[in-house]
């Protein structure tokens, strides 16, 4: 468990008796960093429990697959997208995908914290139960746990 410290930390020579080259704990790299130890990475406030989404997550599509959904979107036998955006508000309002087809953007469930996308599932189920739904985030878990939620 030793601090992270500078590179040259501890290397600095000493060629001025009155010198002092700077204690280790004035290099530390990330002098504010605190490490927790939690229950989830993602809260979903124990709603989606880890050993679930294996079980219950939607289907992972590659990028070339995301596109040509999003292209089909209610046209002839094919179901209409809701496609969401399952970042944070703040990320949302940075950048977005847009429906090709519709030109609608990507719903925000404006969230500030994910435990509150159980509530956007709530309010938004009877809109989203006959649509194909496609989401994406920034690191994969969010979608991981929205899925399943989404599903239930």
């Amino acid at each position: 468990n030793q601090p992270l410290l500078h590179p040259k930390a501890g290397k600095m020579k000493n060629d001025n008796q009155n010198s002092h080259a700077p204690s280790s704990s004035s290099l530390l790299l990330f002098p504010d960093l605190k490490v927790s130890i939690v229950k989830e990475i993602v809260s979903t406030g124990g709603i989606v429990n880890v050993h679930d989404i294996p079980k219950e997550t939607g289907r992972h599509l590659t990028p070339e697959e995301f596109h040509h959904m999003l292209s089909l979107s209610g046209q002839g036998d094919h179901p209409e997208i809701a496609l969401i955006d399952v970042r944070n508000t703040f990320e949302h309002n940075i950048g977005h995908f847009v429906d090709p087809t519709t030109g609608e953007k990507a719903i925000d469930p404006e969230m500030t914290t994910f435990s509150s996308f159980d509530k956007f599932c709530q309010d938004h189920a009877e809109q989203l139960k006959d649509k194909k739904v496609l989401m994406y985030c920034t690191g994969g878990i969010r979608c991981e746990k929205a899925s399943v939620m989404l599903k239930r």
